[in-house]
């Protein structure tokens, strides 16, 4: 049994109330999700005395909660009693500390159940996992999976994490992801790994500052270590050293790798060379175990990525460089030797000429979507459910949910603007390409708003890989809806596209000496909302080079009213020469007082800069063109 109560505000008191239910002999509950909750420290008393009288439940998943350090004591009081058999404990953005590493470290020693714990995305640091290591390597702990993604780490903890990895054949699974250990820290996980007591099957370094130094060293480790099936080497730059370094572990007769994920899953948007594919061709020739070839060359179907640069005509640019394309058919060949075709839609290497000179292939089958719209007029009420989704395409263990968002339009000097009135998202449908969901949302709406609203429901995939990944959406304008009759649809999902919902007033200036830029946030306009001392907004900056982020500020908070005045500067210290290929990415976001945790709300993101859209390079190119001298100009807001 299961109860998911994600991103509701339950507060401490709903906990207590729910508590006491669970409490109840007759309740057998195993699973309990309570992410984003708006709970704090107060609630883990009742939290705690579940886990220590209920054992049947196996799993507990907290994330997003604001439980402090006397929270989390209280709540390992109750997970060290002799009566909890919990299995699975997610902390994910509990803003822990080093302290509560030494309480969790207490209960790894005593509770042999736990199985998985996840403690990303808070800031640990080196010290804090020196300590959970030394509770890993207790006898009595049996730990499976440990997650410390965003935790702040470097390389110096790697040596701690390795030496669990040779001493605790237990735990099969690890993910450092987005913790910048680099090459070095690789290598220390490396000597672990090659230990003959390690039997690591999952080991996920995405983001991690990895080179083709540190191929090297995991081109060893995939020879010798025949437990290991999945390996997940995202956003590093590998480049052709690195794939070269790879391949020659790949080929060894011992590797049982069953999935890679790394560049080639991106080779829409990735910097894809000549000798990456005469490698993956060299590869394929080696190996004879099909759930490899399944799993590791499906990422290549992102050749046909619609993110793929592609010439007025539609064809592919990729098909039209030669040697690059004659690769491809090769490893096409050697694919079909395993019974893996490298588009899906065709069935031998003779079809592949097709491929880049027909654009509707790019339009492949997103899935469709089932809901239902009902208008009560006599309550001015509209009622939607989201019932399922149908023929998603096949992406791994992916997760599945629906986010709706109810828009209309406004008059207003901006053309097409609209306001976004209410927004849901329903639960989470784990490990399922047909899931169903019977989710029901309702908000009030005057009869004459049907006119100008429409409701947009976006279809979104969520996994450790690639996060929240929107496969496709459905729009649907409700003047369309008949009063008091209840409709229902299964609309094919579309190519997502952004809304109006308002511009920003954002100002350039050039430091080319300092190799510094100046980036100005003014002023930001949206559709009208009611003015409320609760609700109140900031803005992100994010400044990327070649796709790849470098920095981030966050401004000071405003009041929400429909002109929002910021006036304020942020200084970016750039890595590279200006007039490189950067991005500034602005983001808006609402959040409200009497919220706690991550609860923010994003109302609207503009792109700048010199891969930005046409009007968004002017833009930089003016500011080139000034330099020392800012230069303001109005971006749309997108949503």
């Amino acid at each position: 049994m299961e109860l998911t109560l994600n991103n509701n505000e339950l507060g401490d008191s709903g906990v207590e109330l729910m508590c006491k239910g669970l409490m109840a002999p007759s309740c057998n509950l195993q699973k309990l999700w309570l992410q984003n909750c708006n709970l704090t420290d107060a609630c883990c008393k009742y939290l705690s005395s579940v886990l220590s009288t209920k054992p049947t439940l196996i799993e507990l998943h907290l994330g997003d909660n604001k439980l402090g350090t006397s929270g989390v004591k209280v709540l390992c009081e109750g997970l060290m009693d002799p009566n909890c058999k919990l299995q699975k404990l997610q902390l994910e953005y509990c803003e822990l500390s080093p302290d509560h590493c030494e309480m969790l470290c207490s209960a790894l020693r005593t509770k042999s159940s736990l199985k998985g714990l996840n403690i990303s995305n808070n800031k640990l640091g080196d010290a804090a996992i020196k300590v959970l290591c030394q509770g890993m390597m207790d006898p009595n702990c049996k730990l499976q999976s440990l997650h410390l993604e965003n935790c702040h780490i470097t390389a110096a903890s790697c040596g701690d994490l390795s030496t669990v990895l040779a001493m605790k054949p237990s735990l099969t699974e690890l993910s450092v992801g987005e913790n910048k250990i680099g090459d070095p820290g690789v290598a220390l996980l490396c000597q672990g790994l090659l230990n003959p007591n390690c039997k690591i099957e999952k080991l996920w370094l995405w983001e991690c500052g990895v080179s083709p130094a540190g191929c090297k060293d995991l081109s060893h480790v995939l020879s010798a270590k025949e437990s290991l099936t999945e390996l997940s080497l995202i956003g590093n730059e590998l480049g052709d050293p690195g794939m070269e370094l790879l391949c020659q572990g790949l080929t060894d007769p011992k590797t049982k790798l069953q999935a890679l994920w790394r560049g080639l899953q991106l080779l829409g948007t990735c910097t894809l060379g000549e000798q990456q594919l005469k490698q993956c061709s060299l590869c394929t020739s080696h190996l004879e175990a099909e759930p490899f070839s399944t799993c590791f060359f499906s990422a290549v179907t992102a050749v046909s990525s619609p993110l793929l640069p592609r010439k007025p005509n539609g064809r592919c640019m990729v098909c039209e460089q030669p040697s690059l394309w004659e690769h491809i058919q090769k490893l096409q060949e050697e694919l079909n030797k395993l019974g893996t075709c490298l588009f899906p839609s065709c069935t031998c290497s003779k079809n592949l000429e097709s491929v880049g000179s027909n654009p509707e292939f790019l339009e492949s089958s997103r899935g469709r979507l089932r809901f239902s719209l009902f208008y009560h007029r006599e309550q001015l009420e509209l009622l939607l459910t989201v019932i399922a989704v149908t023929g998603l395409p096949s992406r791994g263990s992916a997760d599945s949910a629906v986010r709706v968002r109810l828009l209309r339009q406004v008059p207003s000097h901006i053309s097409g603007l609209q306001c976004m009135v209410h927004e849901w998202q329903t639960q989470v449908v784990k490990n399922c390409r047909k899931p169903a969901f019977g989710d029901q949302f309702v908000c009030s709406l005057q009869e004459a708003e049907l006119e100008k609203s429409t409701v947009k429901l976006e279809v979104k995939h969520f996994n450790k890989y690639s996060r929240h990944t929107v496969l496709g959406e459905v729009r649907l304008t409700l003047s369309k809806l008949k009063a008091s009759q209840p409709m229902e649809f299964c609309e094919v999902l579309q190519k997502t596209t952004k809304d109006l919902v308002g511009e920003v007033l954002v100002s350039l200036k050039c430091l080319p000496i300092s190799q510094k830029i100046e980036i100005g946030l003014l002023k930001v306009k949206t559709a009208s909302v009611c003015s409320s001392p609760e609700k109140y907004v900031y803005a992100r900056i994010d400044i990327s080079c070649n796709l790849h982020k470098q920095k981030h500020q966050k401004s000071s908070p405003r009041a929400r009213t429909s002109v929002i005045i910021f006036n304020e500067t942020f200084l970016f210290h750039l890595a590279e020469p200006v007039a490189g290929a950067y991005t500034v990415l602005v983001s808006i976001y609402e959040m409200s007082s009497r919220a706690r945790g991550r609860s923010r709300q994003l109302i609207g993101q503009a792109v700048l800069g010199k891969r930005s859209p046409s009007e968004a390079n002017d833009h930089w190119a003016l500011m080139m063109q000034s330099v020392q001298q800012p230069v303001a100009k109005w971006h749309p807001l997108l949503l």
